[in-house]
């Protein structure tokens, strides 16, 4: 029994006009936070969820933001009491990895700035949390580091939460093995929190950002109707929070027939597959064929920060992945086998560091989103330089 089914159990005892009824407008609030983007939230949707007259929602919190406001803030104080009971970094794992607020968090970041209005806490930051634990732990490390290992610490395991399949896809890691491998991930991050120190580097150049046009659509060599719902499926998967849209809306926005989706490609599904492999292979060409050397530069895959969006927002959907290689992160384990005795460590570990470079750079491709883009520079600097350390530490034989 899920958890929504066994709340409502229990609140169904109760009249829906009191403060059961409130309490119920929460619980199912949460569970579509949980579930999908805010936006595809709706009044009477979240009323029939938790089977109140969808006047109620007016008449106890206002309106509809207020309701996933208060669920999504109850959310991040059950995520924050879990944080401030646990030892953490000294626990070696950060408390509630499966809790949540991980994916209520995802959800909301990935539906871009249409949701910000729902965190209505200006406190109500996660790295702030962390960030004042490793305070308390190294009193003597500079505020801003301590931010900054937070912020690595949260990337690590927010790309390691939203990938974890294909990480182990990538890396070859069996799938019973996924949990026990995300652990010895945790592992080393709250390492890196406790032990690490740096320098703060100085402000480099941005990461030149691929253009729709002369990047993406190069590799959608096919031309006609075809050509033209592959780029509108393009379009909307590095514009839109979801692809709950219809083949007709996706048509129209291709400026064709309807029919053609289903001539061309079969489904819906179909076309936004074959964009998806489209911009999977300009990733490819740009990072892995082009340049053996710029996949090594931390950070480089910010270019392709769309697409990682678009695959990160098909993993909380549940849908599926194409098949297609995973070269970029073969490539990343091949940076740390050479110089590691694998007589000294085991395969597992160096898998776990290589899981924990590549889930850093996609964690924070998404947590960029929710950041004012006048610090980006600053802090893809010092990033950076956490991630020279850390590969520079991995890669000597223990």
């Amino acid at each position: 029994m899920s958890r929504y089914v066994m709340c409502m159990s229990i609140l169904n005892k109760t009249n829906a006009t009191g403060p059961s009824g409130r309490a119920r407008l929460l619980v199912a609030a949460k569970d579509q936070l949980f579930e999908f983007p805010p936006s595809e939230a709706g009044v009477r949707k979240l009323a029939r969820r938790a089977g109140v007259h969808h006047t109620f929602i007016a008449q106890s919190f206002g309106g509809l933001q207020s309701v996933l406001s208060e669920a999504y803030r109850l959310s991040f104080e059950d995520f924050k009491s879990v944080l401030n009971t646990s030892r953490w970094p000294e626990q070696q794992s950060l408390p509630g990895s499966d809790h949540a607020f991980w994916r209520i968090y995802a959800n909301r970041v990935l539906d871009g700035t249409s949701s910000a209005e729902i965190v209505s806490d200006e406190y109500a930051d996660p790295i702030l949390l962390l960030a004042a634990k490793i305070s308390d732990f190294r009193p003597k490390l500079d505020v801003k580091k301590c931010h900054l290992l937070a912020l690595a610490s949260w990337n690590i395991h927010l790309g390691s939460y939203l990938f974890r399949h294909i990480l182990a896809r990538g890396l070859g890691v069996e799938l019973d093995k996924t949990n026990k491998m995300m652990t010895q991930v945790s592992g080393l991050t709250s390492m890196m929190c406790m032990t690490q120190n740096f320098s703060i580097a100085a402000r480099k150049t941005a990461t030149k950002q691929l253009d729709l046009e002369a990047d993406y659509f190069q590799t959608a060599a096919v031309n006609g109707g075809e050509g033209q719902l592959v780029k509108a499926a393009i379009r909307i998967l590095l514009e839109n929070s979801s692809q709950n849209i219809s083949g007709r809306e996706l048509a129209k926005t291709a400026g064709v027939n309807y029919g053609l989706i289903h001539h061309h490609f079969g489904s819906k599904q179909s076309v936004f597959d074959a964009a998806f492999k489209t911009l999977h292979s300009s990733y490819v060409n740009d990072m892995v064929d082009a340049d053996s050397q710029r996949l090594s530069e931390p950070f480089s895959l910010l270019a392709h920060s769309g697409f990682v969006q678009a695959w990160a927002r098909r993993e909380l959907a549940g849908i599926d992945t194409p098949d297609v290689p995973f070269t970029g992160m073969a490539k990343t384990l091949d940076l740390l086998r050479p110089t590691v005795s694998t007589s000294d460590i085991t395969e597992d570990s160096i898998k776990a560091k290589a899981w924990c470079l590549v889930s850093f750079q996609l964690g924070y491709a998404v947590y960029q989103i929710d950041q004012d883009k006048n610090l980006r520079l600053d802090t893809v600097a010092g990033l950076r330089t956490i991630y020279d350390v850390l590969l520079s530490r991995w890669r000597k034989p223990s």
